[in-house]
């Protein structure tokens, strides 16, 4: 027969570890909110450097149009 009685001191221990077990979960899921925080900044970084490169493209994309479109109204241009 299974003994049902729970004494004093199996009671104690039983809240000292389900306090222990708290903690231990409030510290991962404070850890978990840290990591995700972290994850959101690099993420926004990247995102940031993304856009930063594809400016840059762009600058030097348009620079090289208008270079072309200059060498074409000088070829255009009639010799004095």
């Amino acid at each position: 027969m299974v003994d049902l009685f729970v004494t004093k001191e199996h009671w104690r221990q039983h809240k000292i570890h389900a306090g222990k077990v708290l903690q231990q979960e409030l510290a991962q899921r404070a850890t978990l909110v840290k990591i995700k925080a972290r994850l959101s900044q690099t993420a926004s970084f990247n995102e940031v450097e993304l856009r930063s490169q594809a400016l840059l493209r762009a600058v030097e994309e348009r620079k090289n149009r208008l270079a072309t479109l200059e060498e074409r109204i000088k070829s255009y241009e009639a010799p004095s």
